[in-house]
């Protein structure tokens, strides 16, 4: 029954792929606004982060903020149907701005290969499709459950050019081998890593389990590291920006470097909070003995 579930929504975003991408993102809008009068998980889970990490903010600023978030990420879920299904040259056509592509060159033409960190912010599949298509790019992908969804978002991903990497010590090894041939490699920065694969580091001045394996990565090959996101414009055409690390992402000392990639998050974060991944539960995990968040959700 499951199976057949997502069959048949992958069926509708064919379908919804036909059309234009305003269209797409004006009933994305109002699906978001749906979801939050629901007031189901994901509400719930992003008002409690936006809680969490804005503290600053009055009651009615963070709910505002958290209705803003749901409208946005009901754009993005419709918005996914039109980067999965149609061409490279089309998602390619939505994209209005680039600014900071310097910096990727200049990381390339140094031979030690780049790192893109890519968090969860605006359209994270937009950049992908940019990032296969101007660069020679290996990605770490996280297979599906399910064959038939599997099968579309790894088509849509590898159609641009990236070569898609599984997320063990063969994707790892892989990752190195193209840092080390001057390649750029794509790394999702803010998840909740594996066990053992992590240390806690502040995130908006909360521990946070991140990942050590872009400190790995640059421990091991000198690699350079930037940030990007594809920022969802008033006019819903995409921005790409690219922006510098600070140099202490390649400390020896690995706390240092992880505090860093978390900042460069963070700082991204700040500037259009809205676009956010807001509803996945960051903070899940946390040091023995500290405060559990999402209790109840």
């Amino acid at each position: 029954m499951k199976n057949l579930g997502i069959r048949l929504a992958i069926a509708l975003f064919k379908l919804l792929a036909l059309l234009p991408l305003s269209i797409l993102q004006s009933v994305g809008a109002i699906l978001g606004l749906f979801m939050w009068s629901l007031n189901g998980a994901s509400r719930q889970i992003t008002e409690e982060n936006l809680r969490l990490c804005f503290p600053e903010l009055t009651a009615l600023q963070q709910q505002q903020l958290a209705r803003e978030r749901l409208r946005q990420l009901g754009i993005l879920g419709l918005e996914l149907a039109y980067v999965w299904q149609r061409s490279v040259l089309d998602v390619l056509a939505t994209i209005s701005v680039v600014r900071g592509k310097a910096l990727i060159n200049d990381a390339i033409a140094k031979g030690n290969g780049v790192i893109l960190l890519i968090p969860h912010i605006g359209n994270w599949e937009v950049l992908g499709n940019y990032i296969g298509h101007h660069f020679s790019t290996t990605a770490m992908f996280q297979p599906s459950d399910n064959q038939a969804l599997d099968a579309m978002i790894r088509r849509s991903r590898e159609r641009c050019g990236s070569t898609l990497v599984p997320t063990n010590t063969s994707g790892v090894k892989k990752l190195l081998r193209a840092l080390k041939g001057g390649e750029c490699v794509a790394i999702l920065p803010d998840q909740v890593p594996p066990k053992g694969s992590g240390i806690f580091a502040p995130f908006f001045k909360l521990p946070a389990l991140t990942m050590t394996l872009v400190y790995n990565l640059v421990q091991r090959t000198g690699a350079s590291v930037v940030v990007g996101y594809a920022r969802r414009m008033d006019d819903g055409s995409f921005e790409m920006v690219f922006e510098a690390v600070a140099d202490n992402i390649s400390s020896a000392d690995e706390l240092s470097s992880v505090c860093a990639l978390n900042a460069a998050v963070e700082q991204c974060v700040n500037k259009i909070p809205e676009q956010y991944q807001w509803e996945y539960k960051r903070f899940r995990k946390q040091p023995q003995g500290a405060k559990k968040y999402y209790q109840k959700k």
